[in-house]
């Protein structure tokens, strides 16, 4: 579908570098930044004061003009008839939710964004912290919600997703990966994907992709996503939702999720999401291998792991792959005694048999924090 011409908004490049020319006012005066930056690699990552956010992949914008990308917040209050009261990031404002009031956006460190928000009057506040990994090629998000009121809210529902401009190329497709609860981008003129999926303990109650506008209304106004990934419309955006029967007053409700994208390849490899586990636990991580050739291959599969942890592929080290299927690949890793307080990478590398050229990887962290509990 033609859109016509790009419009942006004000660049968030030019924005970052007027807040830091403010900085020195902003300190004295006790204001904070309308907007936060990530300046890293290959992903640099710009967050404003109602958790809209702007990303950069290899230096080319992700989203819609730079910044189509955001979380909706919807609840039910009142008995009888209740009455739904939505609200969400600059971004989704046009689709009718009510901006979510801006409380604070800092950056404790490098590579952390915290923006604090609150839902109207409600007594709601949200909390979402952006971490980045320099050097990795995806991110974390995690929203805590958190109920100050005297109020129970109940059908809580959240959202977060937009519009796509995946690789600089606005032709995206959407596809669905059961296994990861992954929605996820390929472009035909942009090899290599790019995936949004909740973390451990996070999975996604619903999804989209497909048109980026349904999206947005399926979000703000319908109030469900339908799971649903159309791989025949082009310029797609995608969206996660997360549902909680009830906030009760003082509860919290804490989402994690992550965004990510693959290099080049007619081969893919997805790795899970990050793990925290216990010294001498066993971990088991299911990797994705998808195969975009046009004929059916068998792949040479290698597992390591960069701090030398104890590894191995308990389905074997191949694994044959129709044309445009997936397979899931398990992964064992085994936590050392001697862990805690380490964080080990895991990749897993696929090559083809018939043409060692066709290759890709895909990384996991496992954060090791304590010692497993006898039992």
């Amino acid at each position: 579908m033609t859109r016509g011409e790009l419009k942006r908004r004000i660049g968030w490049y030019v924005l970052a570098a007027v807040c830091c020319l403010q900085a020195g006012f902003a300190a004295a005066s006790g204001a904070w930044a309308a907007t936060q930056s990530i300046d890293g690699d290959p992903l640099d990552i710009f967050v404003d004061d109602t958790g809209t956010m702007a990303l950069w992949y290899q230096g080319v914008y992700q989203y819609y003009s730079e910044d189509s990308w955001g979380s909706v917040l919807m609840f039910d209050v009142g008995d009888g008839i209740p009455v739904t009261e939505k609200y969400g990031s600059s971004y989704q404002v046009g689709y009718g939710a009510t901006a979510f009031t801006p409380v604070g956006n800092t950056k404790p460190n490098t590579w952390r964004i915290v923006t604090v928000m609150d839902a109207g009057d409600s007594g709601v506040t949200v909390t979402q912290t952006v971490d980045y990994t320099n050097g990795q090629s995806y991110y974390k998000m995690t929203w805590t919600i958190t109920n100050d009121s005297g109020v129970t809210y109940t059908n809580c529902k959240f959202f977060h997703g937009g519009d796509t401009y995946f690789g600089g190329d606005d032709a995206a497709r959407s596809y669905w990966n059961e296994t990861l609860g992954m929605i996820y981008l390929r472009n035909p003129d942009v090899s290599g994907i790019m995936g949004f999926y909740g973390g451990v303990g996070s999975r996604a109650d619903r999804y989209y992709g497909g048109y980026y506008d349904d999206g947005n209304e399926y979000a703000v106004n319908v109030g469900d996503l339908p799971n649903e990934a159309d791989p025949n419309y082009i310029d797609a955006g995608y969206y996660l939702q997360w549902n909680r029967a009830s906030l009760e007053p003082g509860q919290s409700w804490v989402i994690t999720a992550y965004e990510k994208w693959t290099e080049a390849g007619n081969v893919q490899v997805i790795a899970p999401s990050d793990e925290t586990r216990n010294a001498g636990e066993v971990v088991d991580l299911n990797f994705i291998i998808q195969n975009f050739q046009e004929d059916t291959d068998t792949f040479t599969l290698h597992a390591a792991s960069d701090l030398g942890w104890q590894v191995s592929l308990p389905g074997g080290d191949t694994v044959s792959v129709d044309s445009g299927e997936v397979a899931t690949v398990l992964v064992r890793v085994r936590v050392p005694s001697s862990a805690v307080g380490l964080i080990d990478t895991v990749t897993l590398t696929a090559t083809s048999q018939t043409d060692e050229d066709v290759t890709n990887a895909d990384s996991v962290q496992i954060t090791c924090e304590g010692i497993a509990e006898e039992e």
